[in-house]
């Protein structure tokens, strides 16, 4: 099955959905005092649009690794039950990826090759972490290197379906021998060797981000935040958005070209919490 192609209208609709996601998120956190930051598209359309970017598909979150964890603490008592539920490798043993997320009960979201995966699925919103990583490059080069590999490892499932290459799609193959508790455990040994060894460098390991620095922001842009309309929600931004974006993204407040205006979470099945389900073509 193919990628959903959503229109105009379609991608406002997820859009919403994930609107009430963000607004549950913020709820908790503040409730517990808990700190949280919007995070790469998430963020640029905060500052940019006041909102979701027009094209956007999903929406991230990232958190020092101590607020995450008391996240995690306080959500099951403290979320909606009946509306969401957390997600992570703690709360569901076919989980197999390296951060959480939040999600919409009664709906489905789908992604490419991901239809026989056994975690549970749904609508959500990502929530990144956020390391002590060293200041010296090698040592963030080989940080970067060595949870890259367990995050491929991870992923054979998905890439022994979803890989262009034949010789890929059999490495894959392979690599899904590999018990997934055995390497969440190496990745989290890993991203945690600075926890507290507070170093003036954040490292963000959950998923490919190279920026213009390597792999690190410096922790000073998340020592405070500030409230940023979103949606006509007040949301936090680190107080060092600028340089984050300008990071990642070079010149952020100029709009790419049309043809790259597009979201970055294809799905090839969803269904909204009214029912309406789209499949792909």
């Amino acid at each position: 099955m193919s990628s959903i192609k959503l229109n105009t209208g379609q991608t406002r609709k997820l859009q919403l959905e994930i609107l009430d996601l963000l607004v549950e998120f913020d709820r908790i956190c503040r409730k517990n005092h808990i700190r949280y930051f919007l995070s790469c598209g998430t963020l640029l359309g905060a500052v940019r649009h006041h909102g979701f970017i027009p094209w956007d598909d999903d929406a991230d979150i990232e958190m020092l690794r101590g607020d995450y964890e008391k996240f995690v603490t306080v959500c099951n008592e403290d979320i909606q039950k009946d509306k969401f539920f957390f997600q992570d490798s703690s709360t569901d043993s076919e989980y197999s990826w390296t951060y959480g997320k939040l999600r919409k009960r009664g709906t489905r979201y789908i992604r490419p090759g991901q239809s026989h995966l056994k975690q549970k699925d749904g609508i959500c919103i990502d929530i990144f972490i956020l390391d002590n990583i060293s200041a010296s490059t090698k040592i963030q080069r080989f940080m970067e290197l060595s949870t890259r590999v367990c995050r491929k490892i991870l992923w054979s499932k998905v890439g022994a379906l979803r890989a262009t290459c034949a010789w890929q799609r059999m490495l894959y193959k392979l690599l899904c021998i590999f018990p997934h508790n055995c390497i969440l455990t190496i990745y989290f040994y890993i991203v945690e060797w600075y926890r507290d060894k507070p170093t003036g460098w954040l490292g963000f390991f959950n998923t490919e981000v190279r920026t213009k620095r390597g792999y690190a922001f410096s922790s000073c842009w998340y020592e405070n935040s500030k409230e940023c309309m979103f949606e006509g929600h007040g949301f936090y931004i680190p107080n060092g958005y600028d340089k984050i974006l300008y990071l990642k993204y070079g010149d952020y407040m100029t709009f790419p070209p049309v043809e790259e205006r597009r979201g970055s979470s294809p799905a090839e099945y969803i269904r909204f919490s009214d029912g309406l389900e789209i499949n792909g073509g």
